[in-house]
């Protein structure tokens, strides 16, 4: 299986084997948030990751 591009997982990062999605946020909102959100899209597979991490960040969960 041939390797991700850094453009497939740019906004990604592995933890513990499944993959979440990150977002950078403005600097504005940082001291109450943090410098990023981070989202688990609860698999290990990047096939799966690459339709899910799109919207994740549009769900209210």
């Amino acid at each position: 299986m041939p390797r991700p591009s850094s453009s497939d997982i740019r906004c990604l990062e592995q933890n513990g084997g499944t993959w979440r999605v990150t977002l950078a946020l403005p600097r504005d909102l940082r001291a109450k948030l943090g410098t990023r959100l981070k989202r688990s899209l609860h698999t290990d597979s990047l096939t799966v990751v690459n339709r899910l991490a799109c919207c994740r960040f549009d769900r209210h969960t």
